[in-house]
């Protein structure tokens, strides 16, 4: 089980993942699959018919949630 400082000390180090609901990266994850919006990677999917990131958890570089 991954705890709020092993989060932090992920998101510091660059290795946070952000996963939206139609399970793609977005947010400011480093292989992010949304267009920029109001913030970078919020916008539309380019790999779905997503319209908008929509964020659902953090997660690692395979897309596995972190808990």
């Amino acid at each position: 089980m991954t705890n709020r400082q092993d989060i932090q000390i992920r998101k510091d180090c660059g290795t946070l993942y952000e996963m939206c609901s139609c399970g793609h990266f977005g947010g400011m994850s480093p292989n992010n699959m949304h267009n920029d919006h109001f913030q970078q990677g919020h916008g539309s999917c380019n790999d779905c018919e997503c319209i908008k990131f929509t964020w659902v958890s953090f997660c690692d570089e395979k897309g596995d949630e972190l808990k």
